[in-house]
């Protein structure tokens, strides 16, 4: 029995649910066994197996029966299912909360306390948090340090910071909750009337609906809490086209509560149906599919209006309640077939822009497009002449088209790269340099003039642009010099990196679309996509479909990847993974470059680099939380400390009115005038990160960065950014001043209990996956395939 000390905690009762267990039971079992929390109730319900599972259960039982506060056995005459399975097991616990699992998962040491910790300290009714995906041949890493290789299966966490309406909505078109990983409190588990029976085999969905409806409060603990196994006989999850007869039977439930509640609900709330065919959502006639065909006939060939509204009015007569159910169908196939005509017309634009001209009302619409941006450009200049300008510019685009027509490849391959922003270059610039010291390729940096959107109204060149490049001796054009624009075919290019989405930030004249037919598109991310996956984060990472339909490769790190596979997979063919080329530095000797320290290096002191990014307002940046504490320890001799702020950070603060100008100008001084601190405002920031002997930042792709150095992390989480589990797994997390403070604290003194996590998450990245460094992977790819159709 569990000690009196145990007795005074919350009571936990696990709920082990078993069907033909008998060979993984007792694994499952083990591992509840070892968890840290001692106070628990365990309760194996079988649904009539017909092996051995239960005397298998009965004699591991023996043996530990002085570990629990209780151990029942649940069982049945007949086989009900997995709602009526768990439903019993519910009925027997004792316990304040009820943790659910499978009899062939696994539960890690830390589990139950952790995840009763959580929901009680956010005082939730359900938890959940992620898991690890292993396969049999995986259990000899299970709770090891080498359990950070296994697979992760994918969790969109940013459901759980939405309002009850919108995770409803959200929970309609897709189930994002882990089932495995489920922690809920038994009182609200009663109060719901448990699993719905009448879906024998999809237990959680209908039940996290129904949850969710009622206003339950659904929270997530950042935590990896179990191990889920995948087997042939996992009834949610298949390898082989052909269904076991469990299997098929999930399958059938989940289908016919997706037909009789699921779809209903989202009429019900004027959403859209996820389904493509008419037939799997809607049971219609013959006579009934006929007029639904005329109806999507009407609204393609744009029919009279009368005739269009005559089918809407015959169609409750019809369908009845099914009308919006079939509109949203109708409306969906439209989409889709607008969709495929737009990248029809592109690729015949394609093709037509090569051949010699035969239309010239085909051209026209092209030019006329042209004509609208080209004028916008020249009047963005302030151009007394903008009249005449922005015809000899449009002239001079049409000259050039048609000398393109006879671009011929030569010796060298060229290559355009469009920069605006001196961090944006810091994306290419191992590529660049890769290039131009290959006997391969011509290129040409062209510098072109951008706008900050909502901060400065007219075009300029970025601050610092110019002058790395003339600190680091790399010949570059100007896109706009002398009251004339350059335009990118000037250079008869054979292809043009260009960057995204960063599109409203060019000028029209340097927009993608204008090269779309001629040189190919190339892209590598500004950088690695180290947030969450959930589906808001996809919005605004800006997969900008437009610009990946014309490009021709994206050159990515392992988690653009996986974004891409997971959020755009219809633009894998068109990604490389060829590792981030920002990450160069690790391997290629940087350009020279001014250091930020004051004082010279001395073993006896530590170096930090503080990186506060900007967005105030938006609660991403930890400066107003951390800069008193910083100012307290710079005075601490045993300490070199340099700031990094983000080069928006200033601005963003006196546009918050959170600090007055004077009181930002304060702050400067303060940080500058101490002997052993700086402020770096240097053009270029690896050197910072290469000399430190830690980094503390807020959310920024830098932490990917920084994390090969193999050196500590502190990453001062806030509460609306969501990071990547495995680069949190890299970093000290801490979100309160007494927290950072006691983690430097631990790493001054010399101590980094961090660090084979950082080396496992460091291989599992793998940062250059062609062993070389990324950029000359990049240049000798593109050397190799960009002659190929």
């Amino acid at each position: 029995m569990c000690s009196k000390k145990a007795s005074k905690m919350p009571l936990v009762s696990i709920v082990v649910v078993s069907y033909r267990s008998s060979k993984y039971i007792i694994s499952t079992l083990d591992s509840i066994a070892k968890q840290t929390y001692h106070n628990i109730e365990l309760i194996i319900t079988d649904d009539c197996s017909p092996d051995e599972t239960i005397e298998v259960a009965s004699n591991w039982i023996k043996c530990h029966s002085e570990r629990f506060y209780a151990i029942k056995t649940v069982t049945s005459e007949k086989n009900t299912g997995i709602s009526g399975n768990c439903n019993r097991g519910f009925s027997a616990a004792q316990g304040e909360y009820v943790k659910l699992i499978a009899a062939d998962d696994l539960l890690k040491e830390n589990c139950i306390e952790d995840m009763l910790n959580g929901i009680i300290e956010q005082k939730g009714d359900i938890a959940f948090c992620y898991e690890y995906v292993f396969y049999p041949q995986d259990e000899l890493y299970l709770n090891t340090s080498h359990d950070k290789n296994l697979e992760v299966r994918p969790h969109a966490i940013g459901i759980y910071k939405c309002s009850p309406e919108s995770m409803y909505k959200r929970m309609l078109t897709v189930n994002q909750f882990p089932a495995p990983t489920s922690f809920i409190r038994k009182e609200v588990f009663e109060a719901l009337g448990g699993f719905d029976e009448k879906y024998p085999f999809t237990e959680d969905y209908p039940f996290w609906l129904k949850a969710i409806k009622s206003g339950a409060k659904i929270v997530f603990v950042p935590i990896y809490g179990v191990y889920y196994r995948k087997t042939d006989e996992s009834i949610s999850w298949r390898e082989n086209k052909v269904l076991s007869p469990s299997q098929q039977r999930f399958q059938d439930d989940l289908s016919r509560f997706i037909r009789e509640v699921r779809n209903p609900e989202m009429i019900r709330l004027g959403m859209e149906i996820p389904t493509r065919k008419v037939s799997q959502s809607v049971d219609i006639k013959p006579w009934d599919r006929k007029v639904i065909e005329w109806k999507e006939k009407a609204y393609k060939k744009g029919l009279p209006r009368f005739i269009r509204m005559l089918l809407v009015m015959l169609s409750p007569r019809l369908f009845g309640s099914k009308l919006n159910e079939i509109k949203v169908v109708v409306k969906r196939k439209i989409v889709s077939g607008t969709r495929r005509f737009k990248e029809k017309i592109l690729s015949k634009i394609k093709e037509y822009i090569y051949s010699e001209p035969s239309n010239k009302l085909k051209r026209a619409g092209i030019y006329f497009s042209k004509v609208l941006d080209y004028k916008y450009a020249v009047a963005m200049r302030d151009d007394p002449n903008s009249n005449r300008h922005w015809l000899f510019l449009f002239l001079e685009s049409v000259r050039l088209e048609y000398k393109y027509r006879k671009h011929k490849s030569s010796d060298q391959i060229r290559i355009v790269f469009v920069v605006h922003m001196l961090s944006l270059f810091s994306a290419i610039e191992s590529i660049y340099r890769a290039m131009k010291d290959s006997n391969a390729f011509d290129v040409t940096l062209l510098i072109v003039p951008w706008r900050q959107p909502g901060m400065e109204s007219r075009w300029h060149y970025a601050d610092g642009l110019i002058e790395y490049m003339q600190m680091h001796n790399y010949p570059y054009v100007l896109g706009y010099e002398n009251k004339r624009w350059r335009q990118i075919l000037e250079f008869d290019p054979d292809g043009v990196f260009y960057q995204t989405p960063y599109e409203k930030q060019r000028p029209p004249v340097y927009s993608y679309n204008k090269t779309l037919a001629f040189p190919k598109i190339m892209y590598t991310p500004y950088g690695p996509w180290v947030m969450d996956k959930t589906v808001e984060d996809y919005i605004s990472i800006g997969i900008d479909k437009p610009f990946f339909d014309l490009c021709w490769r994206s050159f990515v790190d392992k988690l653009t990847y996986e974004l891409m596979d997971y959020a755009a997979p219809e633009y894998l063919s068109k990604c490389v993974l060829s590792g981030s080329p920002k990450v160069d530095f690790h391997i290629q000797p940087l350009p020279s470059a001014r250091y930020c320290w004051k004082q010279e290096l001395n073993k006896s002191t530590k170096r930090i680099i503080w990186l506060p990014r900007w967005g105030i307002l938006e609660g991403r940046t930890s400066f107003m939380d951390y800069y008193k504490y910083f100012l307290g320890i710079i005075n601490d001799k045993s300490i070199d400390f340099v700031m990094r702020p983000h080069p928006l950070m200033w601005g963003d603060i006196k546009r918050s009115k959170i600090l007055n100008d004077a009181e930002i100008e304060k702050i400067k001084e303060e940080f500058q005038n101490t002997e052993n601190s700086a402020i770096d405002e240097n053009l270029d920031y690896r050197e910072g990160l290469m000399s430190c002997d830690f980094m503390i930042a807020d959310f920024s792709s830098i932490i990917y960065e920084y994390i090969p150095t193999g050196k500590p992390l502190i990453y001062t989480k806030k509460d609306n950014t969501l990071i990547d589990p495995r680069i949190m797994a890299a970093c000290y997390v801490v979100t309160s001043q007494e927290e950072l403070q006691m983690t430097v604290d631990l790493l001054i003194s010399g101590q980094d209990p961090m660090r084979e996590n950082r080396e496992a998450v460091l291989r599992q990245l793998n940062y250059f996956p062609h062993r070389i460094a990324n950029g000359i992977y990049i240049a000798q790819y593109i050397s190799e395939h960009i002659y190929e159709k």
